[in-house]
């Protein structure tokens, strides 16, 4: 994309969305797709990370699933699950973003309960084979 064009989007995001300039991105990205002046292929790559991030965050929001849940899911990795739905979700759609915190948050708090719980299957099965 020509250096002019993205100054006068960036200028124009400004207008629209007084934001930090890390949220240039993202919004640039989509007001490109929502005009059609400039050629999808040059967004392509960014427009398909932040429609993942929405994906795996209604995902995530819907099912209360775990970031190793929603990447097995997904079938990409947790880092990338997790830097989705933290930092390039947040300026996509904050009330989805606050949404998701709290399903992450609520999972984080119970995640030591649900290793102890493995550890415990894990035991019984290995008993339940010496026994047989």
């Amino acid at each position: 994309m020509p250096k002019v064009k993205k100054a006068l989007l960036r200028f124009f995001c400004l207008l629209i969305y007084p934001r930090p300039p890390h949220h240039f991105r993202s919004k640039a990205r989509l007001l490109v797709i929502a005009f059609s002046e400039i050629d999808p292929g040059d967004v392509d790559m960014d427009f398909s990370m932040e429609h993942r991030a929405l994906e795996l965050a209604q995902y995530i929001a819907e099912t209360k699933d775990t970031v190793r849940g929603a990447a097995k899911k997904f079938g990409i990795s947790k880092s990338t699950v997790h830097k989705d739905v933290t930092v390039r979700l947040e300026g996509l759609n904050p009330d989805l973003y606050e949404e998701v915190q709290e399903v992450l948050a609520f999972n984080k708090e119970e995640r030591h309960i649900r290793g102890g719980m493995a550890t415990k299957e894990k035991y019984l099965v290995l008993q339940k084979a010496r026994q047989h």
